[in-house]
């Protein structure tokens, strides 16, 4: 063949080549309106505070203002009265820092002021009205383009909370743990049990045993260094967070890296070199490694992580993703691919400012051709919604090897509260692109198809509502004046029936256990008051209807009546009360389990052990695996022109105004993150006690931290408060109702606390209400010596009781108590 043929033919071969691709991509893509590009790096400036040497608070940048009674996160010691700043800018312009200093409950404005270029340091001085006080400061960083990035942290003086002599301490258990010394006081410090875990390096507590606090052998090394947190300052204690990357020993491959988390909490004995462990937590993730061994004949190696990650599977068997170190990844046997979908983190780039670990990542479905849905909620540490707060709804394309995202549900809250509050408002319908969202009050839908929106139910009441996720199933009562009727909504099905109420009966929505509702059944001739004066309307039975709208199962048991019911996976958790006459009381509690099969599959987390690394887990397939080399995919993020983007649960200007009470809840901290959030005091209280941590109220005031409460304590400065209490529960009133009575009250459902609780809370300065019989309330002031000192509710006498007395008394109503 001649020259000039081949280059004919050349020619003609690669316009075929260039004609195929342009074809493919007009297909592939035909009807999107959208770009395939790769999720962009991280823009913001990095903050931090210098202390002592120390290097503390990596602040996490914001989009928009946040509502600051929601956020956390930290808190900087003030030193003289002097905040000293440092900037890591990357590529950003700065031009100007403002700043405020708030009052701690965000109410009221103490400080402005601002800095002109501020280059990588400067320094916020307090005015001296504000240096002894704790509060809030917001800066505001404005940075060339029009943009402003908000960061925010808690402030308290150092003076008398022994801040350095407490960091230096967990510096050197930290320093002294990873080169394993053995004279160096962890021996002493922690608190070996028998019950504690000593099999495994994923979890480390104070209660584990030398060696796992020392890492055993698997000889770690810190990359990138540790980023210091601090979680709380006080008089009692002072609590650190670390968090950093660590290279050890491995055995598939020469090393492993890992993701870590280390909580401290110690006290320092002032006018000593004395400092004390008093809590100690070190989790760790291995990051999956694509390039290294990460198969072999039985599966997917994880190493050493969770023994409850998210993964999910398709029918047959041949697709698993999994969620590990917050990256999501895919395995597909059939090719031989290996896939990693999403991730903050990058492997191409040591940016520290992707490893804000302030976000989740959850499969919600892996369908049959390997296509995965999945949500990311939390903070954004990066690409088109970085800074901001809220859940990403997002599905794998494994076909087109890309990352479409569907939703944004977007919030003013911290990265760890939108976590725990926007995991259950929400489920999406890939199938037919319907996107279901709750809202104050309203059940949205979202047709991704055509841009459409509709209220499906507008005034929904809290507590007459519940949405699956899991199940894809909705009900709640409807809303519409002379309508009374529950509706149920398949939401995978997009269909909807309705269950009326029998004359004089109420229905109200409670869970579902799998696809099948739970409902309670209450008559209304049957509402009354629990001791405490709160109203309840108890339910006489529990109804279990299937998705075919068939009654499978009634619970209902003789003289007694459900309160409240909590759904875990294979059980429901019935509180009951009973009624004793004029009030409900509390009764046992009973339990309806699940025998309804789980749906097996081919493939299944196993744990397995070794010498060095211990329990590691494992993505076990039943007939093993063959190919132990995958195919390494990075997808393309699918950008919409047009994606639904929702604000959930923002404050509204009116919800801003000092004469507006936000809505009581109570969020409970421990081992450096945010563990829950609860609307009844009590239980953020013994939340908090079984985390050691602390719980606090929707003002950031401390309601209750682990310790213990003082030997002795008298209220003071609330006579007139003390006083109005008695009066009105001489008049009757229940003790609910003289609380909600008293100006500028603002009372506490306290039960189900025990006495030490309920004495911290006095030493606290709080009034408690406490219930020891149908008609007898008293009024706790204070104690000391074994003795409560207390006001009688009936006769205004000033009395004592023993501990035990008191004990017995609560213990035989239930621990029914409110406080102030």
């Amino acid at each position: 063949m001649s020259r000039k043929k081949r280059l004919t033919h050349g020619a003609i071969l690669a316009g075929v080549f260039i004609l195929a691709v342009l074809v493919f991509e007009y297909f592939t893509n035909k009807g999107n309106d959208n770009m395939t590009a790769d999720m962009g790096a991280a823009t913001y400036p990095q903050v931090t505070f210098s202390y002592n040497g120390y290097g503390l608070n990596t602040l996490p940048g914001y989009a928009s203002k946040r509502d600051l009674t929601a956020i956390r996160e930290t808190v900087t010691p003030v030193k003289d009265g002097k905040l000293d700043v440092r900037i890591e800018p990357y590529e950003a312009k700065i031009q100007r820092v403002s700043y405020t200093v708030y009052s701690l409950d965000g109410k009221e404005k103490r400080q402005k002021g601002s800095i002109e270029s501020p280059g990588v340091k400067f320094q916020v001085k307090l005015e001296e009205e504000w240096k002894e006080q704790d509060g809030w400061l917001e800066m505001v960083f404005h940075v060339k383009g029009d943009k402003d990035v908000f960061y925010y942290t808690r402030l308290t003086p150092e003076a008398g909370k022994s801040v350095s002599e407490s960091l230096d301490y967990i510096r050197d258990f930290h320093e002294n743990a990873l080169e394993k010394g053995e004279d160096q006081g962890i021996g002493t410090a922690i608190e070996p049990s028998e019950d504690a875990d000593n099999t495994t390096f994923q979890k480390v507590t104070i209660e584990s045993d030398f060696d796992h606090v020392t890492w055993g052998g698997l000889k770690p090394q810190v990359e990138q260094g540790e980023r210091w947190n601090v979680k709380e300052i006080t008089s009692s204690y002072v609590a650190v967070q670390l968090e950093y990357r660590v290279r050890c020993k491995g055995e598939e491959n020469e090393t492993d890296l890992y993701q870590v988390t280390e909580f401290f909490k110690v006290r320092h004995a002032a006018g000593t070199s004395d400092t004390y462990l008093l809590d100690y937590d070190r989790e760790m993730e291995q990051v999956f490694d694509a390039t290294r061994h990460v198969l072999n004949e039985k599966g997917i190696q994880l190493g050493i992580t969770s023994d409850d990650i998210s993964y999910g599977v398709n029918q047959d068997g041949s697709i698993v993703s999994f969620v590990e170190a917050n990256e999501l990844w895919n395995y597909n046997k059939n090719t031989d691919e290996l896939a990693l979908v999403f991730s903050f983190s990058s492997a191409e780039s040591k940016d520290i400012r992707n490893l804000t670990p302030h976000h989740s990542v959850q499969i919600l479905d892996v369908e049959e051709d390997g296509d995965t849905v999945f949500s990311v909620s939390g903070y954004m540490n990066r690409g088109e919604h970085e800074g901001e707060t809220g859940l990403a709804v997002y599905v794998y394309d494994i076909r087109k090897n890309s990352v479409e995202e569907q939703a944004f549900l977007s919030t003013d809250t911290s990265g760890e509260a939108a976590e725990h509050e926007l995991s259950d408002v929400f489920y999406y319908n890939r199938s037919k692109k319907l996107l279901y969202v709750i809202s104050d009050g309203t059940l949205y839908q979202f047709n991704l198809k055509t841009g459409g929106e509709k209220a499906l139910a507008e005034g929904l009441k809290e507590g007459e509502w519940v949405l699956s996720r899991e199940a894809g199933m909705a009900a709640y009562r409807s809303p519409k004046k002379g309508e009374a009727l529950m509706i149920v909504r398949d939401l995978k099905e997009n269909r909807f029936w309705t269950i009326e109420d029998p004359k004089g009966e109420i229905r109200y929505p409670l869970g579902f256990v799998q696809r099948d509702f739970v409902c309670g059944v209450a008559k209304e001739e049957e509402k009354g008051m629990l001791l405490s004066g709160e109203e309840i309307l108890p339910m006489y039975k529990l109804e279990i209807q299937n998705e075919k709208e068939e009654l499978k199962k009634t619970y209902q048991q003789e003289g007694t009546y459900v309160r409240k019911a909590v759904f875990s996976e294979n059980m429901i958790t019935l509180e009951r009360v009973k009624n004793s006459g004029n009030y409900y009381v509390a009764d046992s509690s009973d339990y309806i389990t699940n025998n309804a099969e789980k749906k097996e599959s081919n493939i299944q987390l196993t744990s397995y052990q070794t010498e060095l690394k211990e329990t590691q887990w494992r993505l076990t397939y039943e007939n093993g695996i063959s190919d132990k080399d995958p195919k390494f995919l990075n997808p393309k993020q699918v950008l919409y022109e047009n994606p639904v983007v929702m604000e959930v649960g923002k404050q509204t200007e009116e919800s801003k105004k000092e004469d507006v009470t936000p809505t009581d809840r109570y969020f409970v901290y421990g081992k450096g993150k945010l563990q829950g959030i609860f609307e009844q005091a009590g239980e953020a209280v013994l939340a908090a006690e079984k985390e050691k941590g602390l719980a606090v109220d929707s003002y950031q005031q401390v309601l209750w931290a682990d310790g213990s409460y003082e030997a002795g304590y008298q209220v003071f400065g609330r006579e007139a408060d003390e006083a109005a209490l008695v009066e009105k529960l001489q008049e009757g009133e229940l003790p609910l109702q003289a609380a909600k009575a008293l100006k500028g009250g603002r009372e506490m459902d306290l039960s189900g606390c025990s006495l030490e609780q309920l004495l911290y809370l006095v030493g606290q300065n709080r009034l408690i209400l406490a219930i020891l019989g149908e008609k007898e309330t008293i009024l706790m002031t204070g104690y000391g010596s074994g003795q409560i000192f207390y006001t009688d509710g009936k006769t205004g006498e000033e009395k004592t009781m023993t501990f035990e007395d008191f004990r017995q008394s609560a213990n035989a109503m239930g621990n029914v108590s409110i406080g102030l």
